[in-house]
């Protein structure tokens, strides 16, 4: 890209940083939905375990125990993919806020300002792998966590009641 002597310049930096941005976010938004399908795929074969867990002939296990490893794995299970899916979102919104500095950067080099007047996050900083570093996200602007949450909610809660209705049905 850039011949032997010839020096890049800030600009040059920025649109290299915003295009690394750009291919950060894309992997991000693809390991979040294999995390999220895994998790729906994984669950209900568990729940699928479950199922023939009940049957005590099979596995030597009792209704109620069946039911107790079935809401721990299904729980523990649940908690795990929930708090992992959340880390990558946060990694993945740190580089939205690095990605939009650097383009209130670009915007003020391309009025004419010089990068001394910069009061944002150094352009070192920026240039970081900025979804594995320690900054805070802020959540304000960004999309509910809400969507995700109840993605976890919505499929434990249904899992865990419907293994509690089996062994209730089985206990009578």
């Amino acid at each position: 890209m850039f011949s032997e002597g010839q020096s890049m310049t800030h600009d040059d930096l920025i649109q290299m940083g915003l295009e690394g941005k750009d291919r950060a976010l894309a992997e991000y938004d693809q390991i979040l939905w294999k995390i999220r399908t895994g998790y729906a795929a994984v669950l209900y074969g568990v729940f699928t375990l479950v199922v023939s867990l009940g049957d005590s002939s099979q596995w030597g296990l009792s209704t109620e125990r069946a039911g107790i490893v079935a809401l721990v794995l299904t729980t523990g299970f649940t908690i795990s993919i929930a708090a992992l899916d959340f880390s990558f979102l946060c990694s993945k919104y740190r580089v939205v806020q690095a990605k939009e500095e650097l383009v209130k950067l670009a915007l003020l080099l391309a009025s004419g300002t010089s990068l001394d007047n910069w009061t944002g996050t150094p352009l070192l900083t920026l240039l970081y792998n900025s979804g594995e570093g320690q900054a805070k996200v802020h959540w304000e602007g960004r999309p509910s966590r809400w969507p995700i949450t109840l993605l976890y909610l919505g499929t434990w809660g249904p899992i865990c009641l419907a293994i509690i209705i089996m062994v209730a049905d089985k206990l009578h």
